[in-house]
């Protein structure tokens, strides 16, 4: 019998140019969450403004910068098999992009595609 998760998954996704993104994927977040380092570096269409707000951990609340509609990146490193995703953007991070309960709802089953 498995043990519970002791704690989060990193691993590496990849741009559409093949870029490696050092990648977290949190059961425990809700959004999907990327630095304003990482849109930068990646020229992608960022909108100011944030329609909610996170609690962390220590229980204070933390408003995003605003947010992109169009992160796409892919989790093999075939990067023809992509997915997108509405991420909210952050001052900085520890990670370049953190995958939420929301994505992995909606695209879990076509992550492990045969």
């Amino acid at each position: 019998m498995l043990g519970e998760p002791a704690g989060i998954l990193h691993s590496f996704t990849k741009t559409p140019g093949g870029q490696n993104l050092l990648t977290v994927w949190d059961t425990c977040a809700l959004f999907s969450i990327i630095p304003m380092s990482t849109v930068k570096a990646l020229n992608l269409l960022f909108v100011s403004g944030s329609d909610v707000a996170f609690v962390v951990t220590n229980g204070s609340k933390m408003e995003p910068l605003g947010y992109c509609l169009d992160m796409r990146f892919s989790v093999l490193e075939d990067t023809s098999h992509q997915f997108m995703d509405k991420v909210y953007v952050v001052e900085s991070a520890l990670f370049q992009l953190l995958l939420g309960v929301k994505f992995l709802h909606c695209h879990w089953a076509g992550i492990f595609v045969q």
